[in-house]
């Protein structure tokens, strides 16, 4: 395709469009994780994770040394490789070690491809909003709040509404890699090389802050730093990662832990079951409007700490109402609503705070970097959601906890 095509789409449509399509594979296979193995649960949700928090954890080291083309391309293989190898091994005897094992590649494949494109994404989005602008950070991450309710619409309307089987609705979700792979190619190539920071308009750095506002500007270029000048850059990043990291391990905690053991009634195995689709639909919501909200509203960095302690609160609340269940009823879905709105407006403030206190030519290298402190929190919280899960199961004695609980009366 032509030169054109960038102009002829706004480029903020191409990124709300990638945001969509690169975090729902992560979501989908979430919600299929029981039905892909019902005795590797766990093992699917940490392969999901893990691989990404490798990619985000050396890109600081590699990024700049391969092209956004290369990488968004690598990115659409591997979802379509993901998408494959699960949906062909779907159903094949889940008991089997070696079906499980190309399952769980299939899975950490996704993983992979959502850690690359979402750390790549943020930082040509960053690249495009020059002067001031966040409309194609905010088009991505509002697209990736759709995405956790596109997943999960995904999965219940071929797997449940039509009634077709697991190993189709997986298939079909190939043709996801390929809008993934055209979009970009489209609408964003192009213009990939001809945006530049050489080609970056006068006025940028009047945009940034004083470099006593930024942590630990230096005067040296990024494609000439060592990797220990690089690790210390990434370091000191931490006014904006730490934020991200308390906020993502305090949600996925209610989403992989709490949530899990709320059920109207408790012992009903059903109803803890749709408590927790129900929890999830109402924060994905609330994810989506805050992570929309960046061309509206930027936080101040005393706001974006504020948030993920008042998640953190969340955390105790809704253990003490699992615990002693003295709010106990459908209302507890406005809450989860809440934690979506929190989690969300810590995701688009801690990135669009970058933009704004970040000089340019640091801009893309922070945005990749600071991604990494999603992941963390996402792997931690999986680990520390099992043993609220754990105790949870063993105050109200329900069977199923895949740890025990490590408090004998918690």
């Amino acid at each position: 395709m032509t030169s054109q095509h960038p102009a002829s789409v706004p480029p903020s449509f191409a990124f709300f469009a990638l945001g969509v399509l690169n975090n729902t594979p992560f979501v989908l296979l979430l919600a299929c994780a029981k039905s892909i193995s019902e005795g590797g649960t766990a093992l699917i949700f940490l392969s999901n994770s893990l691989p990404s928090l490798l990619i985000k954890l050396t890109a600081p080291y590699w990024f700049d040394r391969v092209s956004y083309q290369s990488r968004i391309l690598c990115a659409a293989w591997l979802m379509a490789l993901s998408f494959f190898i699960v949906a062909t091994f779907s159903g094949n005897n889940n008991n089997n070690n070696n079906i499980l094992i190309l399952q769980l590649m299939g899975v950490a494949m996704a993983s992979a491809q959502g850690g690359m494109g979402e750390a790549s994404l943020l930082a040509l989005a960053g690249k495009f909003d020059v002067g001031g602008r966040k409309t194609c950070l905010t088009a991505f991450s509002s697209g990736t709040g759709v995405a956790g309710i596109f997943g999960f619409l995904w999965k219940f309307i071929w797997n449940e509404w039509l009634q077709l089987s697991l190993r189709i609705t997986v298939y079909l979700a190939i043709f996801l890699a390929f809008g993934y792979g055209f979009v970009y190619w489209n609408y964003l190539r192009d213009a990939t090389e001809i945006i530049g920071y050489d080609n970056l308009p006068e006025h940028e750095d009047e945009i940034t802050t004083t470099e006593s506002s930024s942590p630990n500007i230096s005067s040296v270029k990024i494609d000439t730093m060592t990797t220990w000048q690089r690790f210390q850059r990434v370091l000191s990043l931490w006014p904006y990662m730490i934020p991200l990291f308390l906020v993502y391990a305090a949600e996925y905690s209610l989403q992989a832990g709490i949530w899990t053991a709320i059920g109207f009634p408790l012992e009903d195995m059903h109803a803890r079951a749709k408590f927790y689709e129900y929890s999830n639909w109402m924060y994905q919501v609330g994810v989506f409007l805050s992570r929309s909200s960046g061309t509206i509203y930027t936080a101040p960095m005393s706001i974006l700490w504020l948030m993920p302690i008042l998640q953190c609160i969340n955390v105790v609340v809704f253990w003490e109402i699992a615990k002693h269940q003295f709010w106990y009823n459908n209302l507890l879905l406005l809450p989860a609503f809440y934690v979506g709105l929190l989690g969300g407006g810590v995701y688009i403030n801690g990135y669009s705070r970058i933009c704004l206190d970040i000089p340019p030519e640091y801009r893309e290298f922070a945005l990749s970097s600071t991604s990494l402190a999603e992941s963390l929190g996402v792997v931690a919280a999986e680990v520390v959601g099992l043993y609220l899960q754990a105790c949870l199961y063993q105050i109200h004695d329900i069977d199923g906890a895949m740890v025990s609980c490590p408090v004998h009366n918690p």
